[in-house]
């Protein structure tokens, strides 16, 4: 489980995260993301990291959705037990995101770097 939940907040400048950690929050807003951008420090690289945070939410969050959509729409063909298993699919579809942009902007707003658990890690968008 401690790999799960990775802090990379010594890989930053603590007065870049000092100076940016409210504009990183912003950032964790999925159609926000792109805030600290244009208004953070330009070199800020924990704006930037908080911006490729929020863009992954975004993007998931339509994943999710549309995966959500369609395998409800499937499962809710199961006679019995499809349409149970259609609200929990949609219900886990709609709640995964909504728990990742909360414990992003936890962290942000306690001035740590803390990746999405799983898909945060895995993609860096903007250098």
């Amino acid at each position: 489980m401690e790999n799960f939940f990775v802090d990379m907040t010594d890989q930053f400048d603590p007065t870049d995260i000092e100076e940016n950690k409210s504009v990183a929050a912003v950032a964790c807003i999925p159609i926000l993301f792109w805030i600290p951008l244009i208004t953070a420090n330009k070199d800020s690289q924990f704006a930037k990291f908080y911006s490729n945070q929020g863009l992954l939410l975004l993007i998931g969050g339509i994943v999710l959705g549309i995966l959500g959509g369609v395998l409800g729409s499937i499962f809710g063909l199961i006679p019995a037990v499809g349409k149970l298993l259609s609200a929990l699919i949609l219900l886990v579809c709609r709640i995964t995101p909504t728990v990742a942009f909360i414990y992003e902007i936890v962290a942000a707003l306690q001035a740590k770097a803390k990746p999405i658990p799983i898909i945060g890690t895995m993609i860096e968008i903007i250098k």
